[in-house]
């Protein structure tokens, strides 16, 4: 009995260790990936709430490459963080398939009126002028400002 004691300790440490490596290997290839990000801006059409959003980011990540997603809801731009094995024109293609269509920008293009990273607002379910035909089915028109 002892020494199907001792087989069954090195087993296990044997495969704390080989999940641990596996574990590092992962990480540090996902940090890799992360300081080897590119980012990739475009002005989407017919983006005007979160269930946009989910939309695209869902259809965004079935490719390996992406990697995050942030908008300015308002100005109709999403910026994509990914890896250089998912192309620009990739991305643009995927998110216009996804029923918005979709172009890649030069963010200068917009000077100063882009909103910080991370920073999303635009109108929004609920507000009378959400998602339309592929969201919540509300009209796709900004509220008149006056």
């Amino acid at each position: 009995m002892k020494g199907k004691t001792r087989f069954g300790v090195l087993i296990g440490a044997v495969a704390i260790v080989a999940v641990l490596s596996i574990s590092l290997v992962a990480a540090n290839s996902n940090k890799a990936r992360k300081e080897n990000a590119l980012e990739t801006t475009l002005q989407v059409s017919r983006l005007s709430c979160g269930a946009c959003l989910a939309s695209i980011e869902g259809e965004l990540r079935k490719f390996d490459g992406m990697l995050g997603m942030r908008a300015d809801l308002a100005q109709g731009l999403v910026t994509v963080s990914h890896t250089d094995s998912f192309a620009p024109q990739q991305i643009a293609a995927t998110v216009t398939a996804a029923g918005y269509p979709a172009r890649v920008v030069d963010i200068a293009e917009f000077g100063d009126a882009v909103q910080p990273a991370g920073n999303s607002r635009g109108y929004g379910c609920g507000s009378g002028s959400g998602c339309g035909p592929s969201g919540c089915g509300l009209p796709i028109a900004p509220p008149e400002r006056g």
